[in-house]
């Protein structure tokens, strides 16, 4: 008897498996993006997600300028977890009150400007070789003006005080004076400190502060084209996380454009100093021009210009008595994205020039230091029990509270009582 075999099962996977292997694909990254827009909504990023991403963007101004309304988040050092976010306000500063452009009757109005040490950085990352402090921004309390407008509001219990913060992580002592001109100026301050030192050593070092910062342009118009401009791919979910992945495990930061090393022979001889001394001197005119425009500027406005040097790490012959972890950090050097010769010529600049020659011709153009703070001068009686420094200019919260306690005195010592009282 025969019998007919039954037809063979016709295997659709193997007839089509691009097809399904495709399907597979698009349906796992589907189920990765939806599993993303869950982790956004969890939490609480979607409004961030589309926010810009950076703490600076562009402006035809002063190269850059700070990012309206970021909020800095996380990362935000706190001295108790009540404390608020840093966060910008619409026109880029930190304070702990409303700062409208009117301002208020009775209320002394102070402005701190200057680099990442004033805004309230904490330890540049590499230092933690030596000893590990946090990476981050001091909440406002914990800032330089936190602590200046405490110590005035004890010194003057019947005024308010209100001590503003509009410094950003780099600025150069012109974009200071820019800044105030095009800003600033409109808030009506009684005082301007524009605490300066650390990021103008290459200014010194080349004799061109715009044009090196006008260098600079290109990298924020990339910012904001990669945000404005971004591709299909890094609108997603999943590269928002991915992202926001990498920067809590610090991924981004193996990118970082500087370097911490041991300094050279070179960079630390006073020799080789001596024999650069003359540019220095030279670029150094430029400096103290831009010093002298600024005040003129501020005092135009009828307010009091003060420029305090602030405290450097790496001073030899004015500064504290370094503690033991400080000792180890000025064995370090940082290195930004000059040259190893710019960055040796920079750090005899910090080592000798401040105490050679530019802090004694700052005293003498600013009225013999009415208008003038050495901070380094102020803290020659500091011992080595107290930790101040965190790395060559950044500083412990205690240090933060010392130098707004220079600050402070320096207003009711030198200025006088009048200064406190509002111009209404």
């Amino acid at each position: 008897m025969n019998s007919k075999s039954s037809p063979k099962k016709e295997n659709r996977f193997a007839r089509h498996k691009k097809t399904f292997a495709l399907v597979t694909i698009v349906i796992m990254l589907l189920l990765v993006e939806l599993t993303s827009y869950v982790l956004v909504l969890s939490f609480g990023n979607r409004n961030q997600k589309q926010a810009y991403p950076y703490n600076r963007i562009i402006s035809g101004y002063t190269v850059y300028r700070h990012t309206p309304d970021f909020d800095f988040g996380a990362s935000t050092l706190r001295r108790s977890p009540d404390d608020p976010n840093v966060a910008f306000d619409n026109n880029g500063f930190i304070c702990d009150s409303e700062v409208t452009v009117a301002k208020p009757a009775g209320v002394v109005r102070i402005f701190l400007m200057g680099g990442s040490a004033v805004i309230g950085a904490g330890q540049t990352e590499g230092y933690e070789a030596v000893h590990k402090y946090p990476w981050g921004n001091y909440s406002y309390r914990c800032s330089i003006a936190g602590h200046l407008q405490k110590f005035l509001s004890e010194q003057f219990p019947q005024t308010q005080f209100q001590v503003i913060t509009s410094a950003s992580y780099g600025r150069r002592l012109h974009q200071s004076h820019l800044e105030y001109s095009t800003l600033i100026s409109r808030f009506s301050p009684e005082i301007v400190i524009s605490c300066d030192g650390m990021n103008d050593l290459a200014s010194i070092e080349s004799g061109t502060p715009y044009e090196d910062v006008e260098a600079d342009l290109g990298k924020y118009i990339d910012l904001w084209n990669n945000h404005h401009r971004k591709s299909f791919i890094a609108r997603t979910n999943t590269y928002y996380v991915l992202e926001k992945l990498s920067q809590r495990l610090k991924l981004d930061r193996l990118l970082a454009k500087h370097s911490v090393l041991r300094p050279t022979a070179q960079a630390d001889s006073e020799t080789e100093y001596q024999k650069n001394r003359n540019d220095f001197i030279e670029n150094a005119a430029r400096f103290q021009q831009i010093v002298k425009h600024f005040r003129a500027t501020v005092e135009s406005d009828g307010a009091t210009f003060i420029f305090c040097l602030q405290p450097l790490l790496h001073r030899t012959k004015t500064n504290k008595h370094l503690s033991n972890i400080e000792t180890e950090l000025d064995r370090l050097m940082l290195v930004p994205g000059q040259d190893p010769q710019s960055a040796a010529r920079m750090r005899q600049i910090n080592r000798y020039f401040f105490d050679d020659y530019l802090s004694n011709h700052l005293r003498d153009v600013l009225v013999q230091g009415k208008f003038f703070i050495d901070a380094n001068s102020q803290i020659q009686d500091l011992d080595e029990s107290v930790e101040f420094f965190t790395d060559y200019c950044h500083l412990t919260e205690e240090g933060n509270r010392i130098t707004a306690e220079i600050l402070g005195k320096h207003l009711v010592s030198k200025i006088g009582f009048e200064w406190s009282k509002a111009k209404d």
